[in-house]
């Protein structure tokens, strides 16, 4: 995989991946982990770059070498995730990704995209190479009619996480009548041994569409720790199709303290599927240790500079004191 660093788009503090035709780039160390069927595999997700991307689009009949992370191929029971990690400083929190698919079942794919927060891992980490998929995790596949093949991490003792899915397959394969296509789980670690799941909610939101091969997705997931509330926000960028939902995860959730936690996306399947891919992935509200430590650095330099102002005052003080007595 050629990765190549542009200093414009990761310094800003924001961009996890950034896929062009002219640049890729990742500003954040990541780990994958894919899923057969609750069976670890290591060949998704894969990467697509510019010499091989139209292997992907041109399943979609679209010619394009724009570079693609297929985080799941487009089969039965299978998921793909990727994760790293940041440090949360108490405020509201902000992942959203810009993916895509190109081939799936015929006029019902599933089972979306999944957005993972505030992780706290347990045998494994996201910035150990040796994590790379090796991530001992648990799959989540019948708690609900419509969710596919979902993973759960292994994470801390009693330490929650939050899973968000978005879902078409809700609306446009179930044969159900939802109120939107959104699911809500709450992980709950157990060491090194299966995580606890709690169902919060499912088939929520209002609006729903179903993308056409090749469209633009973009899924923003946003916890807001002041009221306790996790919403989500879809939308197909070629047709302006929406879907979105706000729940209160009160008596389910406790707003996490400022710390280091791991967040992740991931793509999977159920029964119905299609290879889920990604473009984009941006954050807000979290810091990385390439613009953590130089957030650390302009503090050290602005209390330098605070002091030399402080020691000038002090001289030219001493100077009016001494005329005076002379």
């Amino acid at each position: 995989m050629h990765v190549t660093y542009a200093q414009s788009i990761c310094s800003n503090g924001e961009t996890v991946m950034y896929l062009t035709s002219a640049e890729q780039v990742w500003c954040i160390p990541h780990v994958y982990q894919g899923d057969n069927g609750g069976q670890p595999v290591n060949n998704y997700p894969v990467y697509y770059g510019p010499s091989n991307a139209s292997l992907y689009w041109s399943l979609a009949g679209i010619s394009s070498n724009q570079p693609i992370l297929e985080l799941v191929p487009s089969q039965t029971g299978s998921a793909g995730a990727m994760f790293w990690s940041g440090y949360y400083n108490g405020s509201n929190v902000t992942i959203m990704l810009v993916g895509t698919y190109t081939t799936g079942t015929i006029g019902s794919v599933a089972d979306g995209f999944e957005i993972y927060l505030f992780i706290k891992p347990s045998g494994w980490s996201t910035i150990n190479p040796a994590s790379n998929y090796s991530i001992p995790y648990a799959t989540n596949d019948n708690s609900y009619s419509v969710q596919g093949e979902v993973i759960f991490p292994y994470a801390m003792p009693n330490a929650k996480y939050i899973v968000v899915q978005w879902d078409p397959w809700w609306s446009y394969g179930s044969g159900l009548t939802p109120q939107g296509d959104w699911n809500v789980w709450i992980g709950v670690g157990n060491g090194n041994s299966t995580p606890g799941i709690t169902d919060v909610i499912d088939g929520v939101g209002s609006g729903a569409f179903e993308p056409n091969p090749g469209d633009l997705i973009r899924v923003t997931v946003i916890y807001n720790p002041y009221n306790n509330t996790v919403s989500g926000y879809a939308e197909d960028l070629n047709t302006g199709q929406i879907a979105s939902f706000s729940y209160s995860l009160n008596g389910n959730f406790t707003p996490p303290s400022p710390g280091q936690y791991t967040f992740g996306i991931a793509g999977n399947t159920g029964g119905s599927y299609a290879n889920w891919g990604l473009i984009n992935v941006t954050t807000g509200g979290l810091l990385y240790s390439s613009n953590y430590a130089q957030q650390i650095q302009w503090s050290t330099q602005l209390i330098e500079i605070a002091l030399a102002v402080v020691i000038v005052i002090i001289v030219i003080v001493i100077a009016l004191l001494r005329r005076r007595k002379s």
